[in-house]
């Protein structure tokens, strides 16, 4: 189990959500990382990769991945892709300071959130989770959380909008709470 996955088991427990329901969580930090829980448990998939949204594409001519593929969404919305982006518009501009420069802020946190709304709406229209919780330095960035809102509902259909839940967490998880709690139920679970 990866930090991801295991901060997903976490997050579903801290947001009290039906556990007979499916979640999807998204981390954003050095990468993007994703995980689908279903029924209380994570879905790894065939290949131990299910959930790995950090390398779905969103830019298909866009900078090149450490997967080696091309315009993945890590490319466009972790920490560094974020910081390489400041540096090009300003030298020495953190997003943390929007104070000093409101608007490349601004404008970056709603390009960030353009990029991941679309794509959680094809995680909406794929996967189908009653929730979708995010889990990402920019969630008290209004310009962010906004962004995201409105192109995943531009980008899925209205009915399945209308039934997922977008939880923005107002604090990040420690994946190695989510990895004890894993522990826990792994040896509380019923024989």
């Amino acid at each position: 189990m990866n930090n991801v996955k295991a901060a997903a088991l976490l997050a579903v427990q801290q947001l009290e959500l039906n556990k007979a329901q499916s979640h999807f969580y998204l981390r954003i930090a050095d990468g993007v990382g994703g995980a689908l829980v279903e029924r209380g448990e994570v879905f790894s998939g065939s290949s131990w990769t299910a959930g790995e949204i950090g390398h779905l594409s969103v830019q298909p001519n866009g900078a090149r991945c450490s997967c080696g593929r091309q315009g993945c969404l890590e490319t466009l919305v972790s920490l560094p892709a974020i910081q390489q982006q400041l540096a090009r518009r300003k030298p020495g501009l953190r997003w943390q300071s929007g104070d000093s420069e409101p608007e490349i802020v601004y404008e970056l946190m709603a390009q960030t959130g353009r990029y991941l709304g679309h794509a959680l709406s094809q995680v909406m229209q794929l996967v189908n989770p009653a929730s979708i919780i995010i889990d990402g330095p920019w969630n008290a960035q209004p310009a962010f959380v906004q962004a995201v809102q409105q192109a995943a509902q531009a980008g899925t259909l209205a009915f399945t909008f209308a039934h997922t839940a977008l939880h923005f967490l107002p604090q990040r998880i420690d994946p190695a709470n989510g990895l004890a709690l894993a522990v826990i139920e792994h040896y509380e679970r019923p024989v």
